[in-house]
This record gives C-alpha cells, structure tokens and sequence, in this order.
C-alpha cells in the first residue's frame, strides 16, 4: 500500500486527570485508527460511537479480516487501510504512517473489540493538541478509570505487565497495554524511531514507541480511562501464553540492547 494515497472506503510521566470534556481543537487534524481482524460483531458500534462524540477522520486498519468487518466500516464512511494477509504486516504501522504521510497533526488508536468509549477520546487526544504531552496513554488504574466485566487474568497480565514495562523503562506506567494512544506527529518524525524495523511486529509496535518516547524524553502522559470487557467469548485475540511474551519481548529487547 502506498501511504501516501488515500485509502479505500472513503467517498470514494504525569499522571493527573485531564479536564472534564475538553473542547478539541478544530485547527488540528486527528485522524482515528482502528486497527482490526474480523470484528464484524463490534466493529459497527465503535465506529457509531466514535461518529456520535468527535469529527475526526476515522482510519480502519484491516489484518487480513475474512468476515463482513471491512463492509460494515465501509459503510459507515470510514477510509480503509488493506486488507493484507493476516500476519503478513502491521496495521497499526499502516495506520501510523497514512497519517504522518497525509497531513495529520495527532493521531489517536483504539481497539475495534468495542472495549473503549468514544467519550474517553477528548480526554486522551487534547494533551496533545494543547502541546502539553507527546504521547498519551490511557489508565484503567488511574484515580476515575474503570475496568468493568474485568478478567482476573487480565487483571493479572496487565498490571505485571506494567509494572515490568515501569522497571524497564524507569517510569511509572500504571497501563502500559491500554489500547488508547494519543501520539504527536511531530514526535513520530523523529528519526530515532525506526518503525520498520522487521521485528516491530503487530504486538510490538505500541510497546516500542512507548519505551522509546520516554527514552526520547518525549512528555509522557496517562489518563484515565474506561474498559468494558464483553461477557461473550472470543472478544480478545491476546492468547496465554504467546501474545503475552510477544507484548513483553520488545521491551526486554530494548532494556538489554539487543534491539535499538
């Protein structure tokens, strides 16, 4: 795919809380990437949700969906990103990089599992477009996050998880796998990250820039966030144990210098 055309589909570490509603600035350009593998059950309800709180541009990054979750975004006006054969590349690049290449000024991810509220976007994106953090993280453990329907194991995972990420990275990150990200284009241009590097795989990406803006001295920031876990099964593609060492291996890579 050539980052620099646009895609299908579209016609044709402070820890203290943003303030409540924040109004978006209009003058800055957002783009919203979803990045997705058959999430045709939940794929519809975010991107409603998305639509009913913010105007930003809404980027669906596909990794090699086989059900109707292309059709369901296409329909609801999102811009299309693949489809690429599932494994085959990393649609969270993908989407990074369509907007570094397109004029964007903030770029904003979610999962497509339906886990995340669109009301939490405000919070998560003005940090950056007030110039006030470069990267922005979301915290179901922060003071007013919540995780609702949580998974003990999940529980477990995640808070060791970011209690390593914390060691390793030599500042507190209470949700070090939080599926919202707020990111700087004007960080991401920086030259230090290598984003194509072959071994920044799909569960590699988020934890390598988020080690690396702290390593950059970027302005690193949490807030807090709502998760709600879906009672049905199979909402979540991470497996024990192999996505959970898949997440943990690049920032032991990089904490050992075997991968810059």
């Amino acid at each position: 795919m050539n980052n620099s055309k646009e895609p299908s589909g579209q016609q044709d570490r402070t820890r203290d809380r943003s303030p409540a509603a924040p109004a978006l600035t209009a003058d800055r350009r957002v783009l919203v990437i979803i990045p997705v593998w058959n999430e045709e059950v939940s794929i519809g309800g975010v991107v409603k949700d998305l639509r009913r709180h913010v105007p930003h541009d809404i980027l669906v990054c596909d990794d090699g969906s086989t059900d109707r979750t292309l059709d369901i975004a296409r329909e609801l006006g999102c811009m299309i990103a693949g489809p690429t054969p599932h494994g085959m590349d990393n649609p969270l690049r993908t989407g990074v990089k369509f907007g570094m290449n397109n004029g964007y000024d903030v770029i904003v991810q979610l999962g497509g599992s339906g886990k995340q509220s669109a009301a939490d976007l405000p919070a998560v994106v003005q940090p950056v477009l007030d110039g006030t953090s470069d990267f922005v993280s979301g915290s179901r453990y922060l003071p007013g996050g919540r995780a609702i329907n949580h998974p003990a194991q999940r529980q477990v995972g995640t808070r060791l998880f970011s209690a390593l990420f914390s060691l390793f990275a030599g500042r507190t990150a209470t949700d070090a796998s939080n599926a919202w990200r707020a990111y700087s284009v004007r960080m991401l241009r920086d030259p230090r990250f290598v984003m194509d590097e072959p071994w920044i795989d799909v569960y590699a990406f988020e934890p390598y820039l988020y080690y690396k803006a702290i390593e950059f001295g970027y302005r690193v920031r949490e807030v807090p966030v709502t998760i709600t876990y879906p009672k049905r099964r199979g909402y979540s593609k991470i497996r024990f144990p192999g996505s959970y060492w898949a997440v943990f291996r690049p920032i032991l890579y990089l904490r050992l210098g075997i991968r810059k």
